[in-house]
């Protein structure tokens, strides 16, 4: 928001200066994920490459499970925002779709950080690219039957089928 007098408002820089943060610790967390992988990685570890506190990265993400969700869905938006742009620059469906699928390819085989993490770190990546994993409060370590349990949303059960008086 600009005040009349052309500068921008408190409210404005603030806001400005939340989402550098933010981006910030995304980076120091996805710079350190790159070099000693998930497992190893700990919010001091971000913390210290960020340049921040840890009480900092706790202010914005709740946990590390958090924050590596944050960094799934920011490197998940780049891959969409990619396949998007792959698509819309050609000029008929079959060649959007041939576009939109070799930008996929691309993307998945070159892209640093998923590499590594699926060579070295596959288990502890995993629940964060699957349903399975989520919880209410984020991915589960311990995969999906602990996450099931923590669900609200109930999952739809298979519908008994009436037996017609037929026999073996």
């Amino acid at each position: 928001m600009v005040a009349a007098n052309g500068t921008q408002t408190l409210d404005a820089l603030r806001q400005e200066a939340r989402t550098d943060t933010r981006e910030r610790i995304l980076e120091a967390a996805y710079g350190c994920i790159a070099r000693v992988g998930l497992a190893r990685t700990t919010v001091e570890d971000v913390a210290k490459a960020a340049g921040l506190s840890r009480q900092t990265i706790y202010r914005y993400y709740l946990s590390k499970d958090h924050l590596v969700m944050a960094l799934v869905l920011r490197e998940e938006e780049k891959f969409l925002d990619g396949a998007r742009a792959a698509f819309a620059r050609a000029d008929d469906l079959r060649a959007g779709l041939e576009d939109a699928i070799a930008f996929c390819l691309r993307f998945a085989r070159e892209h640093p950080l998923l590499d590594r993490l699926l060579a070295m770190d596959s288990e502890t990546l995993l629940p964060y690219l699957t349903l399975e994993g989520l919880g209410p409060r984020g991915p589960s370590r311990r995969g999906g039957r602990r996450a099931r349990a923590r669900d609200p949303v109930p999952r739809p059960q298979p519908v008994p089928t009436p037996d017609r008086g037929r026999g073996p």
